[in-house]
This record gives C-alpha cells, sequence and structure tokens, in this order.
C-alpha cells in the first residue's frame, strides 16, 4: 500500500523547513540571500552591456552597490 501526503501538508513541511533553516542557520541563510542579490546585479550589468555599449568598471560597482 502507498501512502501519500496532500499537497497542502507538502507545502507546510517545506515552509516549517525553511523556518527552521532560518532561524538555525541565519547566518549561511544571509550569504545565500547576498549572493544571489549579486548574482541578480551581475546579471543585470552584463544584459546592459548587450544592449548598449560595454558597461564601466565604474557602472558595474554603482549597480552592484559599490563604493566606486
Amino acid at each position: 500500500m502507498h501512502k501519500t501526503i496532500s499537497d497542502d501538508k507538502i507545502k507546510a513541511m517545506l515552509k516549517e523547513i525553511i523556518i527552521d533553516f532560518i532561524h538555525e542557520k541565519n547566518d549561511e541563510f544571509y550569504d545565500v540571500l547576498v549572493s544571489a542579490f549579486e548574482d541578480a546585479g551581475m546579471y543585470k550589468a552584463i544584459e546592459e552591456g548587450r544592449k548598449n555599449s560595454l558597461v564601466s568598471e565604474e557602472a558595474v560597482d554603482y549597480i552592484l552597490g559599490g563604493k566606486k
């Protein structure tokens, strides 16, 4: 006999796992989010460079929130 789990139960379990991970591994979760935002910023800079002329290093730093 096969046991099945409803979609709602799976969603609730995943939500609980994610919340536990955030609470227990706060530093690691923060690092993952920062990395994702940096990657998104780099992607945006690359896309801008493809649409227009090349993007300067200063423009990339600005998009990524750098100090230049």
